[in-house]
């Protein structure tokens, strides 16, 4: 469960009904954006020494605050990656994935005992209230703090990200 806990957390990121949020140093997502233009694969929590990240997201705007997010997570090493497509909305500081149009998909084909959990996975984290995060700067890239979301998320709410021109390899752990 821990595994797709951080799926919960790393695939979230769009709301209907968006908190008010006053932390110091917030910036609106697309901010975030401008600033990465170069290097469109947003990396979680990037190692050096291995020169890996637990997923990466890219980011296509659409227009009015929202962007159609892609991201890529591997939860176990004998479970070939995960890819998730969702839409992603931000309102002033805050951005929020909008749950119900999450489409997940595994990255190599796969049995079909494996297809009905992710399946059912889906179609539970669908139900789920959206997620809603703010994003400061860090050192060596940006930090996102979750405001709102499932419990899941809520779990590890804190995640440091740093932008690549290119995905790195994924780490199941670390």
């Amino acid at each position: 469960m821990k595994s797709l806990c951080m799926l919960a957390g790393f695939v979230v990121l769009g709301a209907c009904t968006v908190p008010v949020v006053t932390i110091d140093g917030a910036i609106p997502f697309s901010q975030v954006m401008a600033e990465t233009a170069d290097l469109p694969y947003e990396c979680s929590a990037y190692d050096a020494r291995t020169d890996s990240c637990r997923g990466y997201s890219t980011h296509e705007p659409q227009g009015d605050g929202r962007f159609l997010a892609t991201s890529t997570v591997r939860l176990a090493e004998e479970v070939p990656a995960i890819e998730a497509t969702y839409s992603v909305v931000e309102t002033g500081n805050v951005v929020c994935s909008i749950n119900s149009t999450l489409e997940l998909r595994f990255a190599r084909e796969v049995g079909l005992s494996e297809e009905l959990r992710l399946a059912e996975f889906e179609s539970a984290f669908k139900a789920q209230e959206d997620t809603c995060f703010i994003y400061t700067r860090t050192e060596n890239g940006y930090r996102s703090q979750v405001v709102r979301g499932p419990e899941e998320a809520l779990a590890d709410p804190i995640s440091d990200y740093q932008f690549f021109n290119a995905p790195k390899r994924l780490r199941v752990r670390g």
